[in-house]
């Protein structure tokens, strides 16, 4: 990641023999798990030469906590942690309420934690979900409910 919180992705085209550097704004890949990525491009210059180019890209991922990726009218968080560590996971509302209490406790591997539970009726709006672990940075991410 570079300091102006673009991902920078170098690959040959295949077809040019040129490289090229393809920067990505932070955004589509901030709350996505760290790991490896395959990426391709496909592209065709102006002259209609269509090039293609291919490379892994490392994402180190914001933190342990992101955003769950799931339908309309069902919202939560993943949380991923390298090993067992004491944590607590709120829900907290607009006036910085805890509204509810996802996990607290010892915390390790890859958990989902949805939220509003089934069954929990949530006012639509917009919560954050804080995750604070010991001698660790507390970890944000924001929530929108829809009905």
């Amino acid at each position: 990641m570079t300091p102006g919180g673009s991902l920078d992705a170098s690959m040959n085209l295949d077809n040019t023999g040129n490289g090229m550097t393809v920067k990505f704004p932070r955004a589509p890949f901030g709350q996505r798990p760290a790991g490896t990525y395959a990426l391709t491009l496909l592209g065709q210059r102006t002259d209609g030469v269509v090039f293609r180019g291919s490379t892994t890209l490392e994402v180190s991922g914001t933190g342990a906590l992101s955003r769950l990726k799931a339908p309309r009218g069902h919202s939560g968080v993943v949380i991923t942690l390298d090993q067992p560590e004491v944590a607590t996971l709120d829900v907290i509302d607009l006036q910085g309420r805890v509204v509810s209490r996802l996990a607290t406790g010892m915390l390790s591997g890859t958990s989902i934690h949805e939220w509003p539970r089934a069954g929990e009726s949530v006012a639509r709006g917009s919560y954050f979900v804080r995750l604070r672990r010991e001698h660790q940075k507390t970890e944000v991410v924001k929530l929108t409910v829809l009905p």
